[in-house]
């Protein structure tokens, strides 16, 4: 009996820890521009809980390093800018090198004011981001689409980045 007990609660423990669920879904924006304004950063952060309430998603808002708002979306909203990101094409977040190319007009592209966008998702304890530099709606469709979905959802105009 002495034995027993040292392996049942090793046991319990164990358990415990593998059943806790070790992952937390989330769907992140970061944009950065130091060179054009000091400390331009916004911060977008959209965490799912398990409350039963019809707007279950939590949304963080920073700007300039000072928490603006946080207000909540329903799951629906959440499960469809999920579907906007998981859309977002490899090509969309590269920014073409020569534009025109073989053609009179032909020119090398380049972004002046060298802003960053990124946005990361995870699930299922794998975290996927998808990044630029600059964000030219011609160029970054998808990743575009995307960054739009997230501000029309949470109320913000896109201007303001």
């Amino acid at each position: 009996m002495k034995t027993l007990l040292p392996y049942s609660v090793f046991f319990l423990l164990i358990t415990s820890c593998a059943v806790k669920r070790a992952d937390v879904d989330f769907i992140e924006f970061n944009h950065k521009n130091y060179t054009v304004i000091k400390d331009d950063r916004i911060n977008i952060k959209l965490i799912p809980t398990t409350a039963a309430r019809e707007k279950n998603v939590s949304v963080r808002i920073v700007y300039k390093s000072e928490q603006l708002d946080r207000i909540r979306i329903t799951a629906a909203e959440y499960n469809a800018i999920k579907a906007h990101i998981h859309r977002i094409k490899q090509e969309d977040l590269e920014m073409p090198r020569i534009v025109n190319k073989g053609e009179p007009n032909e020119f090398v592209m380049g972004i002046p004011d060298g802003g960053s966008n990124s946005i990361s998702i995870s699930e299922n304890n794998t975290i996927r981001k998808f990044a630029t530099s600059g964000f030219i709606k011609q160029y970054h469709l998808t990743f575009y689409d995307a960054v739009e979905k997230i501000f029309s959802t949470v109320g913000i105009e896109l201007e303001d980045l």
